[in-house]
Formats: structure tokens, C-alpha cells, sequence
């Protein structure tokens, strides 16, 4: 499934992390890694208004080719892709939007890259460039931690499955990122079986005060009855996985329902493992469609998507749904001047 693994590079070792785990995507779909770096110099001198001196600048760009060009032949030839196809590729001018165009011209599969480890991803939701990406990105995002925990883990004697939690709500959209988490799983856990865990987070029920209303809704708004309801859907779209597109995969698929108050909160609990129970149903990363029962934009701007991105310190795999991939794919590359021009610089200090 992903064949063409785009990773965005500024030259950091930061950013570098997410090589390794291309690499083993890469090698488990005898794919490529495409590496894209992107010249700033003549993107910073249009923002800075610096319109005189143009030799400088005709002198800068040029050293910044010939760096550029050395740095990408030093990653294509490093150990860590030894064995794996590489595409450089150089671009200039503004960073998400050429992400962007490069992904769509390269027919990349999948994107990753690697944000700060210390913070949550709160910081870089509000307006930097990994938003702009995630936010029109028709392709899958793995977004990595700095670390990335278990993931960077190359030894096969220390590495277990790549447990990917998967929160549901019940809707088709939701759904939209079982499939390719199962892939993603399946790749990060090579040689073992991939393995999906799947929860839904039910918010507590406030009754009310009525009493005749409070015993009509108790049969069927119990929180028992709710967790079993929530529970056989579960089960039936595990069910589904198994027999249908994935039932050649070596997949294991478990299930848990909760109960909570912040919905957000309890998802991060469980993939964390914040507590004893939760420990047992821990995840190695979360992956979350970007469109649910509210709509993209309020789940990236101040709904349960966004507050999960914000909170957690697992690496993220955020998905598009095919049809709204689709209209990203038609509006991503031809975004306002004034989306273009956003600030530029290293991808770690953006991210």
C-alpha cells in the first residue's frame, strides 16, 4: 500500500528520525523513499523585501543548491536506506506548499516526518507548516515524536508488533483509517503479525431530573446497555477486517470500550497507558481519520482529533478519507498567495 514514502528533510538530525522508519516501510512494500529538501534562501530574501543586492542573493542560492544536493546523496547512500531506492528531490521556495506539490507529483503514498519530542502538537496545529500539510495533505501523515519511542527500535530481537490504536465513533469516516493502519502495522511490524486495537470512548450519559423521563431512557441510554451496543460494533468491524480486504494479513485485532467525561483525554489515557489498567491496552502510535461526526475543520480546530494531536507524546498517522482526499487533491497545490508565503526555515524548528 505505500510504495512511495515521502520524507521532508532541513538538514537536522531531528528530522532524520523519521528515515528509519521509512526505511521499514519501504522494504516491507519493496518501495522507495523519496527525499525532499526544500531551498528557502531566495523565499526568505522575497520575505524580507531584500530587492537589491541580487548577486548576493544569485551567490546564496547557489551554494544552497550545491549543499543541498550534497546532503541528499550523503542520506541516499547512509546505512540506514542501504538496499531501499531513493529519489532526491530539490524544490525552492515555500516549504508546505512544495511538500505538497511533491507529494502529488511523485505520487507519493505516504508522508513522514518528525516533530519535537518535549511538547505536545498543540503548537504547530495553529498555523506553522506540518498543519498546513496535515490540513491538505491527500495522502496518509505519519507524524513521528522525537525518539519515536519503540518505532526506532532496529534490532528484530527487541521489537514487537507496532500495537496501533485506532479510536472509533462509530461512523463510516472514522473507519477510513483502519485500512491503512493495518498496513502501516504490518510494515512497522515485520516480521510479526500486524496488530490493531480498537476503542470507543462513550461519553457519560447526564440524566435527566425527570423522573418518568429517566426510567423511559433507562433500558435503552444504560450505561451497560450503551458498552454492549458499543462493543458488537466493534466486534463486527473487526469481524469485517478479517474476512474482507485484510483476511490475507497476519492481523491481530482486540476491542475496548470506555466510558468518559473527555473523550480526547481518555484516549490519550489508554494509548499511553497511563494507568494500570489502561497499561494493558497500551498503543506504539494512534491514528485517527481527520474527519468524523463533526466535520475536518472543528476536529482539527478544537474537537477530539485536535486535542488528542495537542496532548499526546505517541506518533500520530492522521488519514484522509478518499473523498475528501480528493478535494484536498484539487485545492492543496493552488493555495492563496497568502498561504504560500507562511514562514519558512528548518522543518524542525516548524514542527
Amino acid at each position: 500500500m505505500f510504495n512511495r514514502i515521502l520524507v521532508p528533510l532541513d538538514g537536522s538530525s531531528r528530522a532524520e528520525q523519521a528515515l528509519p522508519i521509512a526505511a521499514r516501510i519501504a522494504r516491507k512494500s519493496a518501495g522507495s523513499v523519496l527525499l525532499l529538501r526544500v531551498c528557502t534562501t531566495l523565499h526568505n530574501f522575497a520575505r524580507s523585501g531584500m530587492e537589491s543586492a541580487m548577486y548576493s542573493l544569485e551567490d546564496a542560492m547557489k551554494a544552497e543548491r550545491a549543499e543541498v544536493n550534497n546532503y541528499l546523496a550523503r542520506i541516499a547512500t547512509s546505512d540506514v536506506l542501504e538496499g531501499i531506492g531513493t529519489v532526491p528531490i530539490i524544490a525552492e521556495g515555500s516549504p508546505a506548499l512544495h511538500v505538497l506539490m511533491e507529494a502529488k507529483d511523485h505520487e507519493a503514498d505516504i508522508l513522514v516526518m518528525c516533530s519535537h519530542g518535549d511538547t505536545g502538537l498543540k503548537r504547530w496545529l495553529l498555523g506553522s507548516v506540518a498543519e498546513k500539510v496535515i490540513r491538505h495533505s491527500p495522502i496518509p501523515v505519519l507524524v513521528l515524536r522525537e525518539g519515536t519511542g519503540v518505532l526506532a527500535e532496529t534490532s528484530t530481537e527487541d521489537r514487537h508488533a507496532t500495537r496501533i490504536l485506532v479510536p472509533l465513533d462509530g461512523s463510516q469516516l472514522a473507519e477510513e483509517a483502519l485500512i491503512p493502519a493495518a498496513h502501516l502495522s504490518a510494515a512497522l511490524s515485520d516480521p510479526l503479525p500486524a496488530e490493531l486495537r480498537l476503542v470507543q470512548i462513550l461519553p457519560l450519559i447526564q440524566w435527566w431530573k425527570d423522573t418518568t423521563k429517566y426510567v423511559a431512557q433507562q433500558d435503552s441510554n444504560s450505561d451497560e446497555y450503551r458498552q454492549d451496543v458499543a462493543q458488537a460494533y466493534l466486534n463486527a468491524v473487526a469481524q469485517r477486517l478479517h474476512e474482507g480486504e485484510l483476511a490475507a494479513m497476519p492481523l491481530q485485532i482486540s476491542t475496548r470500550v470506555a466510558l468518559a467525561s473527555d473523550t480526547a483525554g481518555m484516549i490519550v489515557d489508554v494509548a499511553e497507558g497511563h494507568t494500570m489498567i489502561e497499561n494493558e491496552y497500551s498503543g506504539d502510535l494512534i491514528a485517527m481519520a481527520t474527519h468524523g461526526h463533526s466535520g475536518f475543520r472543528r476536529w482539527l480546530l478544537g474537537s477530539t482529533t485536535e486535542r488528542v494531536l495537542s496532548a499526546t507524546h505517541l506518533p500520530l498517522f492522521v488519514v484522509r478519507p478518499p473523498h475528501e482526499a480528493a478535494k484536498a487533491d484539487q485545492k492543496g497545490t493552488g493555495s492563496s498567495e497568502q498561504e504560500q508565503t507562511e514562514q519558512s526555515g528548518g522543518w524542525v524548528g516548524l514542527l
